[in-house]
């Protein structure tokens, strides 16, 4: 029993650096190309939005303003992260324990599926990343190890 909960943690702990290594919010090139992440409260918010950022922060706005995106949830993120960038978009998943957002198709996306861009929550990592869930929940919701 000991063996198999080390052989979890350990593959819980590879997992975990591969995903620092693949989902990297602190991506260079594209904070070369495009300055501080959009992902803060005071990020430019017309890298993604359709709407004007005064327009997205009043108290005003419907959420259906807030939702017009300038493209689908992968096109945006990989208008600064490149195509190279993210785990699985596209993939249809076999498990989903915590019943995360998909697509429309029922696909992985970038920003419905494992982020959540304007997460808010004391956990740093979760933050950083800005994970939908904690690093080790959100990967155990569809993979066994």
């Amino acid at each position: 029993m000991k063996l198999s909960a080390l052989t979890a943690v350990t593959a819980l702990l590879l997992g975990l650096l591969l995903f620092a290594a693949v989902c990297h919010a602190g991506d260079p090139a594209a904070r070369a190309q495009y300055g501080s992440s959009p992902h803060t409260d005071s990020g430019d918010c017309s890298l993604c939005h359709v709407a004007p950022p005064e327009k997205l922060r009043s108290w005003f706005a419907f959420a259906s303003t807030k939702k017009e995106m300038k493209g689908g949830p992968v096109q945006v993120c990989q208008t600064c992260h490149g195509s190279g960038f993210g785990h699985a978009t596209g993939s249809m998943t076999a498990i989903n324990r915590a019943k995360l957002p998909l697509a429309v198709d029922g696909t992985i996306t970038c920003a419905t599926t494992c982020h959540q861009m304007h997460i808010h929550t004391d956990d740093p990592q979760q933050t950083f990343y800005r994970l939908r869930l904690p690093a080790d929940s959100l990967c155990l919701s569809c993979h066994d190890k």
